[in-house]
């Protein structure tokens, strides 16, 4: 070969954009050029004659044993990846991609090495596995149901909501498939509602959403269907429309009781019998309105989280009287017993426990059948108010409900008008006390309401 050609594969090799480099039989370098040469942070004259592993004692001994295989066996081998750092660029783990070739140098077997720098695509491949594995983590914990199809409207990914929500494959979700198909078929947004009670115990009802999926081009890809559950939101929705219902029937009543017995009391020439009764008819109607409305200042101001109460010394047996004298007229068929004992004062707000007891003394006088009866019992370093109705009682499983807000049990709508918030009342002003409260089936019939509080000794 003309002398002038090798001088130009000699330039041609040390100006490459990838690093070159040729070994001889003991691994030492014969010849490198100045990209591999940057690479490993030292001029080219300084690798001639030294072996990788002297130079770069990590990478050489990765690389090592390979380049020893290639020389010993005269087979190739490509797309070797090496990681390492190099003092060229300390702080940074690079990586390279290697081929080795068998070459002859002057008669005698010789090692070619080409290197390839690959850190920004491993880098960016790595971000994208991690960026790929984050979102795959938060759509698998998301509560709404995601799900992709391709075009035959198989399923290529759902998450663990839409396993439970919709299914997997054509007859999973034989509720949604139909949104599918259209969404295909028309390669545009679908929106609709399912409800599902096949092998459910409750109803459920869905809102569900399918958006085509298109590449670069405007082909179609796919579509991915998005569903929430909004069970909970229909029914809080239905519950506070018959809440409302209730509310303005509860308003309604004693308004209309005032206003009745307003216009006849104005009447000239009334009896006093007839007066008082129509007066103690508006005292009563009042009564009932004023704690409707005390009722719903609780609840409005603990859905906003300021419920909050000073704690004070109340002594209950004054309180229980106080509260039973002014039931007396607003249930005449009633019988209220009271079985209490002088007692120390326990902590709590003189307002709200008569709140409370009044709501208690309601709620037994609607749904029991003739007597209620109060009780104090001390009970270690607290004082337990008890209120017993004679009614039918509660199931089992619906004990732990009485207390939520707008709940009425089943008998309900043929025994009492209540508006469903007042033992949801109790319940607030009771936590706001740092007290206790629990519901207890009675034998052989009867429900018992148990309010606890600390004492608070004198």
């Amino acid at each position: 070969m003309e002398t002038w050609v090798t001088g130009a594969i000699l330039q041609a090799a040390m100006q490459a954009p990838m690093g070159i480099a040729v070994f001889d039989e003991e691994l030492r370098f014969l010849f490198i050029n100045d990209e591999l040469a940057a690479i490993n942070g030292f001029p080219p004259d300084e690798h001639l004659g030294h072996i990788a592993s002297e130079l770069l004692p990590d990478l050489g001994q990765q690389v090592f044993d390979t380049m020893r295989a290639v020389l010993s066996t005269r087979t190739s081998r490509t797309g070797y990846e090496l990681h390492g750092v190099t003092s060229s660029d300390p702080g940074r783990v690079r990586t390279w991609t290697e081929d080795f070739h068998v070459i002859t140098v002057e008669g005698r077997p010789a090692l070619l090495a080409f290197v390839t720098e690959t850190t920004l695509e491993r880098e960016a491949r790595l971000a994208t596995a991690e960026a790929t594995g984050l979102l795959e983590r938060v759509v698998g914990a998301m509560p709404s149901a995601v799900l992709v199809t391709d075009t035959s409207g198989v399923t290529l990914y759902a998450n663990a909501s839409a396993d439970v929500l919709i299914g997997r494959g054509p007859t999973g979700r034989a509720d949604v498939d139909g949104f599918v198909r259209e969404a295909l078929e028309t390669r545009s947004s679908v929106r609709g509602e399912v409800v599902r009670s096949e092998d459910e115990p409750d109803e459920r009802q869905l809102l569900v959403g399918v958006e085509p999926l298109l590449d670069e081009n405007g082909q179609l890809l796919g579509v991915v269907v998005n569903a929430i559950d909004v069970t909970e939101q229909v029914q809080i929705g239905r519950i506070r429309s018959s809440f409302l219902g209730m509310l303005s029937h509860e308003v309604r009543t004693p308004i209309t009781s005032i206003y009745g017995a307003s216009i006849v009391l104005s009447r000239p020439g009334l009896d006093d019998a007839v007066r008082s009764d129509l007066t103690s008819d508006i005292r009563g109607a009042s009564e009932q309105l004023s704690r409707t409305v005390d009722n719903l200042m609780v609840l409005a101001r603990s859905e906003r989280g300021l419920l909050e109460t000073t704690l004070e010394p109340v002594l209950l047996q004054h309180l229980v009287s106080r509260v039973i004298e002014r039931q007396l007229p607003l249930w005449p068929s009633i019988r209220f017993r009271v079985e209490a004992r002088r007692t120390d004062p326990v902590a709590g707000n003189e307002a709200g426990l008569e709140q409370i007891l009044t709501n208690l003394l309601t709620n037994a006088a609607r749904y029991g059948d003739g007597e209620v009866c109060v009780r104090l019992v001390p009970v270690g370093e607290g004082v337990e108010l008890q209120v017993d109705d004679d009614g039918p009682g509660l199931p089992p499983l619906l004990e732990r409900r009485v207390f939520e807000p707008w709940f009425r049990g089943p008998t309900a709508s043929d025994r009492s008008d209540g508006s469903g918030i007042g033992l949801f009342v109790v319940r607030e002003l009771t936590r706001a006390m740092r007290g206790e409260l629990r519901v207890e089936r009675l034998s052989p019939r009867g429900t018992r309401m148990v309010l606890t509080l600390t004492r608070m000794h004198e």
